[in-house]
């Protein structure tokens, strides 16, 4: 991260580690839920901008939906914001 809420260049490679890691953990604990983005918004996990960004859009809805995300994805923000390893 390059600020609180703000993603830096490293989170993706991040990202992908956590959610390979978790959803490899046959526990169940993997896939529950995280909260939306505008929970993650409002607790200042992500910052605002990414309610325009996390959308599922379609054809005939381009504002879309908001996203929601997994535990671990949110655990993986997390550990982003206070700039501590992924691994």
């Amino acid at each position: 991260m390059t600020g609180r809420g703000v993603p830096g260049p490293g989170i993706a490679g991040g990202l992908a580690k956590v959610r390979t890691k978790m959803t490899t953990d046959k526990r169940g604990t993997a896939a529950s839920h995280g909260g939306n983005v505008t929970e993650l918004v409002d607790r200042v996990i992500l910052h605002p901008t990414t309610r325009e960004i996390f959308r599922v859009r379609a054809a005939h809805d381009m504002f879309g939906r908001e996203i929601s995300f997994h535990r671990h994805e949110t655990d993986a923000f997390e550990i982003a914001n206070r700039r501590e390893s992924y691994g």
